[in-house]
């Protein structure tokens, strides 16, 4: 049986050399993170590693103690500090190796946030099941901060007699509200992706205002299916409009995911019959994705040039994310005739944006620059004999086997926005200028 501990004991089980797994995304427990606050010398030594999301866990572990150090999947702007003082290893892996590597990683402590144990003893991990079952291959001490205000869903859990401590804290899951609220250019672009989804379709979609604007506009589909790493509010209106599958074809639910990320409004429907949360084993694997037809993944990025390099990380040198699973789903949506990967993106230039937050500098495959982590381990997104899609506010972009500059539909959105004349410049200049054509995310 678990022993029961407070909130300031739990921080005590925390030793030197320790390294301990952290739950991520809105199942990041606030009550053991404010006990930490509390108590910052029990960090010393401590690694602190997990899947932290940018945008959504904000909290820097190493910040605790001079000598706490964080291992995760995304390099966010709140470990900026940390990383400069080289106390944050940054994973430069994707969601399914990550998986793989938490299997085989030994943590000293697994701090997980479950529900209530139900009628047969299970505790389940709720709104976030992606890496827990990883991380408890080989955990040696397992802390359970158990939370009545989390729901019970239809996905992975862990018997309340396997766990070593136990808190009960009743604390309200972090929300994440989505900004619906689309720009000029964002709903122009959803309005393109949109034109793409077909009735049947099976859709993954990932965090970023286009992809949930895409979702939010779907509601005269029917029979859609989800397959997809996170859900989020924009998945309630689908639901209310009937536009979800009653049967999924040949998988356990019509919505399969790892996690929810939005409100108390969506944590609502985590317990749901159609819903049902699987690790990132299942959901991410290629030999799952490979069986599941007309598989359609949106996603952003923060920038893309003419020869389908896809940037997801850095602005400029500085790391700003993680490879996370989009490429997972891309490589899914490749894997049967009727998948579509898409990447939806504004279109810009140097000389003239079209929207903030575009960064167009971005450098060919044959200039030095492009030796980034990033270039190398992404290589070209596109690949395949089938056809992914670059969205932009000018129209579709089919990326083909031919290049943006030799009669592709790119080519054409480029003399459309008049900036076809200075990209061919800039492909011909010498490799030591600096090479920035570009369709940019």
């Amino acid at each position: 049986m678990p022993v029961h501990l407070t909130l300031d004991g739990i921080t005590w089980l925390l030793k030197p050399g320790m390294r301990v797994f952290l739950s991520g995304l809105a199942s990041e427990s606030s009550a053991f993170r404010e006990a930490l606050q509390t108590n910052p010398h029990t960090a010393d030594g401590v690694t602190f590693c997990g899947a932290m999301a940018p945008g959504i866990n904000v909290f820097d572990y190493a910040s605790l103690h001079p000598t706490a150090r964080v291992e995760t999947l995304f390099m966010a702007p709140p470990n900026r500090e940390s990383a400069a003082a080289g106390k944050v290893d940054h994973l430069p892996i994707g969601y399914h190796a990550a998986f793989g590597q938490f299997s085989k990683t030994i943590f000293d402590l697994a701090v997980l946030h479950v529900a209530p144990p139900d009628a047969s003893g299970m505790c389940s991990f709720g709104v976030t099941s992606d890496f827990q079952e990883a991380a408890l291959n080989n955990t040696r001490t397992i802390l359970a901060i158990v939370n009545p205000l989390m729901p019970t869903t239809n996905g992975p859990a862990i018997r309340y007699d396997d766990i070593d401590f136990i808190s009960e804290q009743a604390v309200p899951i972090s929300a994440f509200p989505v900004d619906l609220a689309g720009d000029r250019i964002s709903e122009r672009i959803a309005r393109h992706v949109a034109g793409l989804i077909r009735d049947g379709d099976c859709l993954q979609f990932g965090l970023g205002r286009i992809p949930n604007l895409v979702i939010s506009s779907l509601t005269d589909r029917r029979r859609l299916t989800i397959h997809s790493g996170l859900v989020t509010d924009a998945v309630i209106s689908l639901l209310g409009a009937g536009s979800i599958a009653s049967q999924n074809r040949g998988c356990r639910s019509p919505i399969i995911t790892n996690a929810f990320v939005g409100t108390a409004k969506l944590y609502e429907q985590g317990g749901r019959d159609d819903v049902a949360f699987a690790s990132v084993g299942f959901t991410h694997a290629l030999t799952t994705l490979a069986r599941i037809p007309n598989l359609v993944s949106i996603n952003s990025a923060i920038e893309i040039d003419l020869f389908g390099q896809v940037n997801s990380e850095t602005i400029g040198h500085r790391s700003v994310s993680g490879i996370g699973g989009a490429l997972d789903f891309i490589r899914g949506a490749n894997a049967l005739p009727g998948g579509r990967p898409i990447v939806a993106v504004p279109i810009c230039h140097n000389q003239r944006r079209l929207t903030p937050g575009c960064f167009p500098e971005v450098p060919r495959a044959s200039d030095d620059t492009s030796r980034r982590r990033n270039y190398r381990r992404h290589g070209k997104w596109y690949c395949g004999s089938a056809k992914p899609v670059c969205k932009s506010t000018s129209g579709i972009a089919y990326r083909d086997r031919k290049s943006f500059t030799s009669g592709s539909s790119g080519e054409r959105i480029l003399r459309r926005e008049k900036l076809m004349p200075d990209v061919q410049r800039r492909i011909r200049a010498p490799r030591r200028q600096p090479a920035a054509p570009l369709i940019c995310l």
